[in-house]
């Protein structure tokens, strides 16, 4: 339900949108209760309604931690208290 996907159980994954695909996966996930998520530029190709949906939920658990592979800097600020940043090869470390 956080993630909209109430109904979804009764669709075949065939006939879903590339976004419905992406929330069907971290649902998936999500519900292992797992201590840390790997997201792996997880708001490529989604509409800003379902990169809301994402934000949501990993605000809402603040004992998960996770590690998030992003070109989206306004979804990592949402998400995020630390970044490091890759620049010619060089990480830098930039806080919130």
């Amino acid at each position: 339900k956080t993630l909209g996907l109430a109904g979804f159980e009764d669709r075949i994954t065939y006939n879903l949108s590339y976004g419905e695909k992406r929330l069907v996966s971290l649902a998936t996930v999500w519900a292992m209760h797992p201590e840390i998520l790997l997201l792996d530029e997880p708001t490529i190709w989604l509409d800003e309604g379902t990169i809301e949906k994402i934000v949501r939920v990993l605000n809402s658990n603040p004992h998960l931690s996770y590690i998030i592979i992003s070109h989206d800097k306004s979804f990592l600020k949402k998400t995020t208290n630390c970044m490091y940043e890759m620049s010619n090869g060089e990480i830098k470390i930039k806080k919130k």
